[in-house]
């Protein structure tokens, strides 16, 4: 087979190995490909792989930072809560969680406005969301301290959110959305996840021009 003809061929591969409705790549994908660069470093990788790839990286280092810095996070948490609850409050009255809602907080770090959002319910939950597990671990604690019992706690990226379609009432996303490495995915994936009618409000440090994350 020559390779130009193989090259197609594993083109063909990748694009029928993606998730139906999804473009990108699976990890799996992603190594078996590189490996095959290696073997033929002639070859050239699609822009979308290596997009992807440094997706990935940039969410990776991310989690490691978060992770690392969660026992600061827990130390000044009280002080930090406080100046950060007037933007909480303004999606919270956005998205006016009530009675039996199911609501979804991303990026909730140490668990605002989930956890204030949770006592506002008559009969419904909140899904708590974080991509790092040890900012989570300090979310549950806040949450066994306050008392409030009908909240759920998932490490989770919100570029692939974990969730089936239309699962969610509301959605809040406190100081996160300038943090997501790709911005229109994470949009989607919110959107997916959230149910025909709903609610979503989040919150970013300014506009664009202003807001060196953007």
């Amino acid at each position: 087979m020559g390779r130009t003809v193989f090259k197609r061929t594993f083109l063909i591969f990748l694009q029928t190995s993606r998730l139906p409705g999804k473009f990108k790549l699976r990890p799996y994908y992603i190594m078996r490909y590189l490996t095959f660069i290696e073997l033929f470093p002639t070859f050239n990788p699609p822009k979308t792989l290596i997009m992807e790839k440094q997706l990935e990286e940039i969410r990776d280092q991310q989690k490691a930072s978060w992770n690392k810095f969660s026992p600061g996070w827990k130390k000044w948490d009280e002080l930090t809560m406080d100046f950060l609850k007037p933007m909480g409050d303004e999606i919270i009255k956005s998205i006016q969680p009530n009675g039996k809602d199911k609501v979804l907080d991303i990026a909730a770090g140490t668990g605002e406005p989930g956890l204030t959002i949770a006592g506002m319910l008559d009969g419904g939950s909140v899904m708590i969301t974080d991509l790092a597990e040890d900012m989570l671990v300090v979310a549950k604690e806040n949450a066994a301290i306050r008392g409030v019992t009908n909240v759920e706690f998932k490490a989770a990226d919100v570029c692939e959110l974990p969730f089936p379609d239309n699962s969610f009432d509301a959605i809040s996303c406190r100081m996160g959305f300038m943090f997501f490495p790709d911005m229109q995915l994470a949009a989607n994936e919110m959107l997916r996840v959230l149910k025909p009618g709903g609610r979503l409000a989040t919150s970013v440090w300014d506009g664009p021009e202003k807001n060196i994350w953007i």
